[in-house]
């Protein structure tokens, strides 16, 4: 077996510190194990975080969850296809952060159904919990995901 290779994606917005969007592990025959880093909803081209509302002091005074996880949803799809995989068919393991549950966890539920659920009823396993902040004060969700990529069908 090959080792693992570090990828970076051109498609989704750049690393908030020094680690890849995701290592690759193979497992031969051109399939692999795909761990995609914690992914937020930042703007692939403006490295911004959508649906944010900050006062003069640069204290968040509301946000827009929906904006910010249809974000979160397109930059794994990015890194998913850039790295030779369908997109979201490919997830087997999503572990989701929230900063509010209360507030989001409907909206969440009802974005995955749209996103992650395939029409032959397919969806990854999941994992949500609340965390009490996440790396940029203006993200109010992360996810952290496991693809398999069958290059070989």
């Amino acid at each position: 077996m090959n080792s693992a290779s570090m990828r970076i994606s051109h498609g989704a917005p750049l690393p908030v510190a020094d680690y890849a969007h995701a290592v690759e592990v193979p497992l031969g025959n051109g399939n692999g194990l795909l761990y995609l880093c914690g992914m937020g909803p930042r703007d692939k081209r403006s490295n911004a975080v959508p649906g944010v509302v900050v006062d003069r002091d640069g204290k968040v005074e509301s946000y827009d969850f929906e904006v910010q996880t249809r974000n979160v949803f397109s930059n794994i799809e990015a890194v998913i296809k850039e790295m030779g995989g369908r997109g979201f068919r490919d997830l087997i393991d999503v572990q989701v952060f929230l900063i509010d549950i209360a507030r989001d966890f409907e909206t969440f539920n009802k974005l995955w159904r749209e996103y992650m659920v395939s029409e032959d009823g397919w969806m990854p396993a999941r994992t949500t919990v609340q965390v009490a902040a996440l790396p940029l004060k203006e993200i109010f969700v992360e996810l952290k995901c496991v693809a398999l990529l069958e290059r070989a069908r």
